[in-house]
């Protein structure tokens, strides 16, 4: 299995599917370890990431998530969606 891990800090949604288009992983792996706030434009990234992921047939999951994108992230529904880890 081809992974790739990004760090989840700066990035919009053109620079994620860029970076996913360039190493074409099966599993991509968002590192939100530095990320301390999180609204819909986070959700809105996460989405385009996973939406291209499945169009490749790869999976995508999010690690180091802190308390608020926690709280975003599932009140949004993206935990029926996507595998969450928490810090």
């Amino acid at each position: 299995k081809r992974t790739a891990t990004f760090t989840a800090v700066g990035y919009g949604s053109t620079t994620v599917t860029a970076k996913i288009e360039e190493y074409l992983p099966r599993v991509c792996i968002l590192d939100f370890r530095d990320v301390t706030f999180m609204d819909s434009s986070g959700i809105a990234v996460v989405l385009f990431a996973l939406r291209r992921m499945r169009e490749l047939g790869g999976v995508l999951a999010l690690r180091h998530i802190g308390p608020q994108p926690y709280k975003v992230m599932k009140a949004s529904g993206l935990d029926k969606l996507i595998e969450l880890t928490r810090s």
